[in-house]
């Protein structure tokens, strides 16, 4: 009875992607991990953001990139550590099994 529902449930879930998929055109970049897209054929418009990328946000400013090379030569922060990890190379290690 286990295996019928989990089967039942896949193949709903399978049926309920297949009809809410579409295609879609990338209208602007809204910054590094997110733009917004047209469905084709329609003027609705969604926003999209990728999971997963490390990218800088529009509200981020060029001085973080001067506060961050100031820290790595002051060794603050996470730089003060005697094999400090950069944060992108952290997450990527230390990322959820999707």
């Amino acid at each position: 009875m286990k295996h019928l529902f989990t089967l039942l449930l896949s193949l709903f879930t399978l049926a309920w992607a297949a009809d809410t998929s579409y295609t879609a055109t990338c209208s602007r970049v809204y910054d590094g991990d997110t733009f917004v897209a047209s469905k084709d054929n329609t003027a609705e418009e969604i926003k999209i953001r990728l999971y997963g990328i490390d990218a800088p946000e529009n509200a981020q400013d060029t001085a973080l990139k001067e506060a961050d090379k100031a820290a790595r030569k002051a060794k603050r922060g996470i730089w003060a550590a005697s094999a400090p990890v950069p944060p992108w190379k952290w997450r990527k290690a230390n990322k959820m099994n999707h």
